[in-house]
């Protein structure tokens, strides 16, 4: 049997205000990672619902909602995530795409 967790173990920031981000975090719970997701508030519901299925997985998900997600506040998600989560394997910014 093949195993398909590529990233079994890894933790993956994430940074997204929108469904791609939340599209994404899913797929890399699929694949055995840990998901820090940071998301702006009026995602919230998006964020809620998207944390769930990560769990539903087996996988741990962090949310961090903020009022604005800037390039200010960028440190503090990762040094955030990585006080939870012990390590960040990857970090993920999809502000643009969405």
């Amino acid at each position: 049997m093949i195993n398909r967790k590529h990233l079994q173990g890894k933790v993956v920031v994430l940074i997204s205000s929108g469904q791609a981000g939340s599209e994404l975090a899913v797929f890399m719970a699929q694949q055995g990672a840990d998901v820090a997701l940071a998301y702006e508030r009026d995602w919230r519901q998006t964020a809620v619902k998207t944390k769930q299925q990560v769990q539903a997985l087996g996988q741990r998900c962090l949310l961090i909602g903020t009022a604005t997600i800037d390039p200010d506040i960028t440190n503090q998600i990762i040094e955030y995530a990585i006080t939870i989560f012990g390590k960040m394997d990857a970090f993920i910014d999809l502000r643009v795409a969405d």
